[in-house]
């Protein structure tokens, strides 16, 4: 009897590891500069001392960004200033967001230059975790206001590793051979799949 309560308890800690493993996913942050962003037209890197930053500015009127990232949650970071045109972001072709990079976010006016790594100018997180496109365009690009970049940020979920709910069990394989094995322990003893913490609950009862 003691050894097939073990047995039970053993089992139930290895699927509780495996249910906790699969469940849990960390989000992270992964910035991306200007230079990995897909650009149309012209684009220079200038230095912004007021900013301490290596800002990319559009040159001309064609210039736009874009870019394809599998998350849930988008900053885009760009320059707000006096002389900052407005621009155009577009999400998977929904409907365009203009954001004036002459107020500051809030619509606010700004008296100097609104540094792109204090104020971010978008900030999305409500995206459902998937694949997404951002497209970027300066409106009115004829007046020839400014319009200079940092970069943008996103948001993904990391999925654990394949090997981690085997690592403090000294890398177990994962593979089908393995799950046939669990499969024919539980049905040889219990006839049952024991999840969580329900086999420390029946190796107490049957140990007393």
């Amino acid at each position: 009897m003691l050894e097939f309560s073990l047995k039970l308890f053993l089992l139930s800690i290895i699927f509780s590891c495996l249910w906790t493993a699969g469940a849990s996913q960390k989000l992270n942050k992964v910035v991306v500069s200007p230079d990995e962003l897909n650009q149309a037209g012209y684009w220079l890197k200038v230095p912004h001392d007021e900013c301490n930053a290596q800002l990319y500015k559009a040159i001309g009127s064609n210039a736009r960004l874009s870019y394809t990232f599998v998350g849930s949650g988008l900053t885009l970071r760009c320059l707000h200033c006096l002389e900052c045109a407005k621009i155009q972001v577009t999400i998977d072709e929904e409907k365009p967001v203009t954001i004036d990079l002459s107020e500051s976010p809030s619509g606010d006016q700004i008296n100097s230059a609104g540094c792109p790594q204090d104020i971010p100018t978008l900030v999305m997180t409500d995206l459902e975790h998937g694949r997404h496109t951002v497209k970027i365009s300066r409106l009115n690009p004829e007046l020839g206001l400014t319009w200079k970049v940092l970069g943008l940020e996103y948001l993904t979920c990391e999925r654990p590793s394949p090997t981690t709910p085997w690592s403090w069990l000294g890398g177990l394989p994962e593979t089908h051979v393995f799950w046939k094995s669990i499969a024919h322990e539980v049905s040889l003893y219990t006839g049952f799949v024991l999840l969580g913490y329900v086999g420390t609950i029946i190796f107490i009862r049957l140990s007393a």
